[in-house]
């Protein structure tokens, strides 16, 4: 149960960690910039973030996400190339909780992954089980 009564959903647990994300809203004709931020957090089955577009809920968004060596936690031979440019994962998301912060102008956004990649997402939640690991270590 989570704080304020409300039962928590969540599949996968999630931790507060700042990553780069990009997004766009994926509609015919939607004609909305693309807007960045900072996560608030982030798990493996999605994020939340910070925005000034008031995003209505099951908006679908195409996200860009910087995570800083998440290739080193897929499975396989070669797994991460340290030469090559740090790629975003990418993935679309479902807006299920929107929240104003900010009178009018600063929303969270809460988004669920619909459409990522199996071994991209493992990897991520790999990542963030590591970082959950050696924080509780300290």
């Amino acid at each position: 149960m989570k704080e304020g009564g409300r039962r928590e959903r969540r599949r996968f647990k999630r931790l507060p960690e700042s990553f780069r994300v990009e997004w766009a809203e994926v509609a015919f004709g939607s004609g909305r910039k693309k807007a960045a931020s900072e996560t608030k957090d982030v798990g493996a089955g999605g994020l939340l973030i910070e925005s000034s577009e008031p995003y209505g809920i099951g908006t679908v968004l195409n996200l860009k996400i910087s995570v800083p060596e998440w290739k080193k936690f897929r499975p396989g031979f070669l797994r991460y190339d340290w030469t090559s440019a740090p790629e975003p994962l990418v993935a679309l998301g479902r807006v299920v909780r929107v929240e104003e912060i900010l009178s009018g102008r600063l929303y969270e956004i809460g988004v669920a992954f619909t459409g990522m990649d199996e071994i991209e997402q493992g990897a991520l939640g790999r990542l963030l089980d590591e970082r959950k690991g050696s924080r509780g270590s300290r």
